[in-house]
């Protein structure tokens, strides 16, 4: 049997939420059709802080994808009908 311990090290609940949710995981916005190369966050992210995946893979910037704004980015090639993107980014309205 796992023993639960509860430890206060002097932070509020507001700043615990942020520290668990600083990078945010998600299925970015937008049609994976072959043609379509712009995809958004549901938040916004900090500058340089985004981190999306194709099949598994990390892409690059700026080689594989640049920053539109501050809840899109812009993938160099469309992804094709099957392929899953996800992104990881730390939210710009949760930082510590």
């Amino acid at each position: 049997m796992a023993t639960v311990v509860n430890v206060s090290i002097g932070l509020s609940q507001q700043q615990i939420e942020a520290i668990a949710n600083l990078l945010y995981p998600e299925t970015p916005i937008g049609a994976v059709d072959g043609t379509n190369t712009v995809f958004n966050t549901t938040y916004s992210y900090q500058a340089g802080r985004i981190y999306p995946y194709k099949n598994g893979q990390q892409l690059i910037s700026p080689g594989d994808f640049t920053e539109s704004d501050d809840k899109e980015i812009t993938l160099t090639f469309p992804p094709q009908p099957g392929d899953v993107l996800f992104v990881q980014y730390v939210r710009s309205d949760l930082t510590p």
